[in-house]
């Protein structure tokens, strides 16, 4: 099973929660879980994370992309001698950002963008083949939709999700549990938050306010990023602020790539229109991008993600006219 570069909260526990689903139903197989890079500190909440592999297997008969679809985002994944494999064995892909699949391989699909999280899939795909779901399952796919959805409280979650969570709960899974180790986890030493104050004081408010944007350098990603994700400190208290509609934090590595992270504020979802630009994606809420080096400086990097920003919200705001009209 196969994860982006940059894994989140959703593609480890649904990762997770499908290793743990084949191994109660078919005890048989074996299961190696791939990322080309570590589990980021802030979700090893996550009991078994440590079991997400950085060495690609070299005997494998079926390769499942969990929560990805776009071979940006597997660029170094893509450069590992065996996944020459991908190409003659079957690929599944599980995920449910979009139907649009940028993979240089045949791959079946199984995308469901009404799912809240690709958990959510490896749900519907258990109930819809009778599978047995361990207490281990449900609460991987609890902790999936958990992240995806801020705790349930973006504005695409609907009355099903709840009671999707509420099928979780009966059969095992814990929400206070789930939530009480991702805060104990994410206890910080004082030199963290004193970081947090520096972040805080770094942002910067463009486009009249709308766009509260932060860098965060290759120093800062090398010295604080094993103990705790820079832009995770201080997303909350950008969107937070009042005015602001798009929340961006952009990341440069010492080889020049350079990434982006950006969130949304309720009523101005374009997080995942901005990463469309860059053949990127994710939710209209809560996306990601990433340019290899050499594709542009910093900051011409950053012009372009602030003149997409501004089209995107301009467009809203010609649409919000237009109905009001």
């Amino acid at each position: 099973m196969i994860q982006a570069e940059n894994p989140d909260g959703d593609s480890v526990a649904s990762s997770l929660a499908l290793e743990s689903l084949i191994l109660d139903n078919y005890p048989n197989k074996k299961v190696t879980m791939f990322c080309n890079m570590t589990v980021p500190a802030h979700l090893r909440y996550l009991k078994g994370y440590d079991r997400v592999s950085q060495d690609f297997p070299r005997d494998f008969d079926l390769a499942i992309v969990v929560d990805c679809a776009e071979e940006v985002l597997l660029s170094k994944t893509l450069q590992q001698p065996e996944s020459g494999k991908l190409k003659k064995l079957p690929v599944l892909i599980l995920d449910h950002h979009n139907d649009v699949i940028n993979l240089p391989f045949e791959t079946v699909n199984f995308i469901d963008e009404t799912a809240v999280s690709t958990g959510s899939v490896v749900f519907n795909l258990a109930k819809e083949n009778k599978l047995e779901v361990s207490e281990d399952t449900a609460t991987f796919i609890t902790a999936s939709i958990l992240s995806d959805t801020m705790g349930l409280t973006l504005d695409f979650v609907k009355a099903d999700d709840f009671r999707v969570i509420a099928e979780l709960i009966d059969l095992g899974a814990n929400v206070s549990k789930i939530d009480q180790a991702r805060r104990e986890l994410n206890k910080r030493p004082q030199f963290i938050t004193q970081y947090k104050g520096e972040l805080l004081q770094r942002v910067e408010y463009l486009l009249d306010g709308r766009l509260a944007y932060v860098h965060i350098p290759w120093e800062e990603i090398e010295k604080y990023s094993g103990i705790y994700n820079p832009p995770i400190l201080v997303f909350e208290d950008m969107r937070l602020t009042e005015g602001v509609q798009v929340v961006m934090a952009v990341k440069t590595y010492k080889n020049g790539k350079m990434t982006a992270k950006i969130r949304t504020n309720p009523g101005y979802e374009v997080a995942g229109a901005v990463a469309e630009k860059f053949n990127c994606g994710g939710h209209p809420g809560s996306a990601g991008c990433k340019v290899e080096p050499g594709m542009y400086t910093y900051d011409e990097f950053k012009a372009e993600l602030i003149k997409y920003t501004r089209e995107e919200l301009d467009k809203l705001n010609e649409s919000d006219n237009l109905n009001k009209s």
